[in-house]
């Protein structure tokens, strides 16, 4: 039982010093509003098209910590094209489901 806190304990102070920047959550997410734009353009939906390339000129986002993790939107208003995820210095942006419903 000892071993397994301890494991968490190093698990949450490695997740505490790894988490990722707002920058670098920031950057991916970018990248992110930048692909569901050309896809929807690609979709014929010149609308979201639009829309997407607006966010991803602005870069107006929200960025959460958890501590151990970390919440990007993107963007912050209304529904947001892309959510990211990141923790462990990783970071992982799918769109979300406005974004696909609307494509």
């Amino acid at each position: 039982m000892r071993m397994l806190l301890l494991l968490i304990i190093i698990a949450a102070v490695a997740g505490y010093f790894t988490r990722p920047t707002e920058a670098a959550m920031r950057e991916a997410a970018q990248i992110a509003v930048g692909n569901a734009a050309e896809d929807a353009l690609e979709n014929g939906n010149v609308m979201d098209a639009i829309r997407g390339g607006a966010a991803h000129i602005s870069a107006d986002g929200l960025y959460q910590n958890f501590y151990v993790g970390a919440k990007y939107v993107s963007p912050a208003e209304g529904a947001p094209l892309v959510e990211c995820y990141g923790a462990f210095t990783q970071i992982m942006c799918n769109k979300t489901d406005a974004a696909a419903a609307s494509s």
